[in-house]
């Protein structure tokens, strides 16, 4: 499929993009350099830039599946850095509407032309994947549909909170230089209301595009719904914010899954099922 290659392209283009920078700019943080005691920011910064580099691997790692498959595909070792890219771009772009202090064109820049074309190539990239994902749909693995257990529902809820927490804390050093609410002394002073907007963004855009999150990813688990997909990660992303929520996971159902008529279920390959059937 022509749109699956040119996917493809683009995910390999913004690795090596990503690789530039990363190489370019790499410099030791400060308080490793002076033995010194970092702050959270720092840590969680630390902790992004690691997420950046694996994501940088998968793509390694799917280039060469490619080349040992001699076929262009969208392999699965590419969607960790298609969603983290996507998610990551969509807070960017959001941070930069809700500072004083960054806008979304630098005033000063080395090579402007240049700074251009890599914002051209962000824009069709991310309109390539949305375009994809709701026309065609990312390929699960061909298999047995089973609900995933309340361990492998934690380990995901563990690899999420870890992602969205250092995306926030990353980015809540930015908007602490300056933002349009800084008149208001409540959202000013108060960054819960940040996190929140994370947390909604995150597990809405992931859910609604990919009917998975990046913490699914390791157990290739994934959403199913009743009726309207929207309506139905629209809830369960809402109901999420309800108290102790995470509590009703005890129970038999989570709320989130009960209220919104969804289920996260993994596959079993095909081939798993047939040697297990032969084994009985």
């Amino acid at each position: 499929m022509k749109l699956e290659k040119i996917l493809v392209a683009f995910v390999i283009i913004n690795a090596a993009i990503g690789s530039y920078f990363t190489i370019k700019y790499f410099r030791i943080p400060w308080w490793i350099e002076n033995a010194d005691i970092p702050e959270i920011f720092d840590v969680f910064s630390i902790f992004k830039d690691v997420i950046g580099y694996v994501s940088i691997l998968f793509v390694i790692i799917g280039i060469i599946q490619l080349i040992m498959r001699n076929k262009i595909e969208l392999v699965r070792a590419f969607y960790f850095p298609i969603y983290y890219y996507i998610i990551t771009t969509l807070f960017y772009y959001i941070q930069m509407y809700l500072s004083t202090r960054y806008s979304f064109i630098p005033e000063s820049l080395e090579s402007p032309y240049l700074f251009v074309l890599f914002k051209v190539i962000s824009f069709s990239y991310i309109g390539v994947v949305i375009y994809y994902a709701i026309s065609v749909g990312f390929k699960k693995k061909k298999g047995e549909a089973v609900i995933v257990s309340k361990s492998g529902r934690f380990v995901n809820y563990l690899i999420d909170s870890f992602i969205i927490m250092t995306i926030s804390f990353t980015n809540l050093r930015f908007l602490s230089h300056g933002s349009i609410f800084e008149d208001n002394e409540y959202l000013n002073s108060n960054p819960y209301w940040y996190f929140a907007l994370h947390i909604f963004m995150y597990y809405f855009v992931l859910e609604f595009l990919f009917l998975q999150t990046i913490g699914k990813l390791h157990n290739n688990s994934y959403i199913q719904f009743e009726g309207s997909k929207l309506k139905a990660i629209y809830i369960r992303t809402i109901v999420r914010f309800i108290p102790f929520e995470a509590f009703s996971f005890f129970g038999k159902n989570g709320w989130h899954d009960h209220i919104a008529k969804t289920k996260v279920v993994k596959v079993i390959p095909d081939e798993a099922v047939i040697s297990q059937t032969s084994i009985e």
